[in-house]
């Protein structure tokens, strides 16, 4: 039994969900042949990841749990695996509409210095493994030199956000940075996702909620994070801020005794230079009427 090899890493740029799920079913075979199906949790996760490949590491990183607990579970592992490889029910697709008069374009790959060369194929493919981007042999007609990742495109409109790199083409399979509708879109989508839960406001990708008690405010945060896991949509847990009394958003300073200007933005207009042109007293006036509702009678003020 020592000669037993595990199976071969999972090859991330082709049918992801088939190459996972035959990986699978070769990796809990392999765990029985050697006998460590009964190990720790810890210990199969560990394994796992490293026989699945670096790029596996990279899909790990970027799961959510509800439970902290649950990421040194190997069934639950296992299970958001299965969840990133496999199409999902309550995904929304978005479709492109095009303007009646746009015409295809194709742009030429653009150059990229040979020493950045093995950077930009390791971005592809990791692009590739998380289900970004795909590569495309067929024709299209719209190729770009070279977002909103969590929205999926429909597949009509994956080829008008085909682009060209030194190694093929690739598409998007999710909303890509650059598109004029693309915050617009994102924003409703969002809006549609939380619907329905109190306490909550969203702003294209930021999401704040309340709660009058630290009982209400942890049931509401609860609901989010369901509402979030069920549409498939991932966190970034590096700027996400859990209990805290006070909170910066949309420049304003929120907390349980109301809305306050963030003191930065008030610093930054006492310290503004005197105006000498138009542009200059226009820069103030902004930067003034983006904190206005917090001064009263403001537009029968007048300067001296």
């Amino acid at each position: 039994m020592e000669s037993v090899k595990p199976p071969d890493a999972v090859s991330w740029t082709e049918n992801v969900d088939c190459e996972w799920r035959m990986f699978k079913q070769r990796f809990m075979l392999y765990l029985q042949a050697v006998g460590l199906d009964s190990k720790p949790d810890a210990q199969k996760i560990a394994l796992l990841l490293t026989v699945a490949g670096p790029q596996a590491v990279e899909v790990y990183n970027t799961f959510v749990y509800t439970d902290g607990e649950d990421k040194d579970k190997f069934d639950t592992v296992v299970q958001k695996f299965d969840e990133h490889c496999s199409p999902k029910k309550n995904e929304t697709l978005e479709r492109i509409q095009l303007k009646d008069d746009a015409q295809p374009v194709i742009h030429a790959p653009s150059r990229v210095p040979a020493p950045l060369r093995d950077k930009l194929k390791q971005e592809l493919d990791r692009m590739t493994s998380l289900g970004v981007i795909k590569k495309v042999e067929e024709p299209t007609e719209w190729v770009n030199s070279m977002g909103f990742w969590q929205m999926k495109l429909h597949e009509d409109s994956t080829k008008y956000c085909t682009f060209n790199t030194p190694f093929g083409r690739y598409s998007f399979q999710r909303m890509p940075f650059g598109i004029t509708s693309a915050p617009e879109v994102f924003h409703r989508t969002m809006e549609h996702i939380l619907e329905g839960i109190e306490g909550v406001r969203v702003y294209i990708d930021d999401i704040v909620l309340w709660g009058s008690t630290l009982e209400q405010h942890n049931e509401r945060l609860i609901k989010v994070l369901q509402r979030i896991q069920h549409y498939g949509l991932k966190l970034n847990r590096a700027k996400c801020q859990f209990g805290v009394k006070e909170i910066a958003f949309l420049g304003d300073k929120l907390s349980g005794a109301g809305v306050k200007p963030d003191r930065s933005k008030v610093k930054a207009i006492l310290e503004m230079p005197q105006p000498k042109d138009k542009k200059g007293v226009l820069r103030v006036l902004g930067m003034i009427n983006f904190i206005g509702k917090f001064i009263p009678n403001l537009s029968s003020k007048q300067c001296t």
